[in-house]
């Protein structure tokens, strides 16, 4: 069974920020969907309401999407999903958004064009962590979190990290515009996207186990 923990920081009413986290099993028989879906209870609308209050969510009976980021835009979850499953989806302006399809198991990640919405992600056996900063990813992995002293360093000597290299070892912060599919039972390489629209770093996937970067080869038209 997939889980997916997340984390994520977010301001309350106060205007300080709180650090929430969340753990869901993501796969559920048909029955207790439909119950779900019907008392507005489903996953997306837990995550959403838990732990990024002034997100979106949508879930059907296969697909969970939550997106996230600048009020001002808008985001369609239905033409995301159909996107996504013909191998279009694309990194969108000013919203980070989540779309994981049950009967496939694979979760899609995409982070805003700029990357003022960031993810990073760290996979671990069967649970994939999804976290906003270092920091909310460091306290979903517990003791499984170890700084990666190449990457400090690399932050002393540069003022910055380079690629996706996160300050955690084998954990990575999301690109800009990056487009990132992980396979969240099997971890094997997915079929790259042909997708014109993905926009990604040309860094290599290959220090999280399941996950690809898009080949940025075009869409065939409609």
């Amino acid at each position: 069974m997939a889980v997916i923990q997340a984390a994520f920081h977010h301001r309350s009413a106060s205007g300080s920020y709180h650090l929430t986290q969340y753990t869901t099993a993501l796969e559920k028989n048909q029955a207790q969907a439909d119950r779900q879906l019907s008392n507005h209870q489903g996953f997306a609308h837990q995550l959403r309401r838990l732990l990024v209050p002034e997100a979106e969510s949508w879930e059907s009976a296969d697909d969970v999407v939550l997106h996230w980021g600048d009020p001002a835009r808008h985001l369609s979850p239905e033409a995301l999903v159909k996107a996504n499953l013909s191998g279009c989806a694309r990194a969108v302006f000013g919203r980070s958004w989540i779309h994981y399809h049950r009967p496939t198991h694979h979760l899609t990640l995409a982070v805003d064009t700029l990357g003022l919405f960031p993810i990073l992600i760290a996979q671990r056996a069967f649970h994939t962590y999804i976290a906003t900063d270092a920091l909310a990813l460091s306290q979903l992995l517990g003791e499984q979190a170890h700084a990666d002293d190449d990457a400090l360093l690399e932050l002393l000597a540069y003022g910055q990290l380079l690629g996706e290299r996160s300050t955690l070892a084998a954990c990575q912060h999301l690109h800009a515009a990056t487009v990132y599919q992980i396979d969240t039972i099997s971890k094997s390489s997915l079929p790259t996207p042909h997708s014109g629209h993905f926009q990604s770093s040309g860094t290599s996937s290959q220090s999280v186990p399941g996950a690809i970067l898009s080949s940025g080869q075009p869409c065939a038209s409609s």
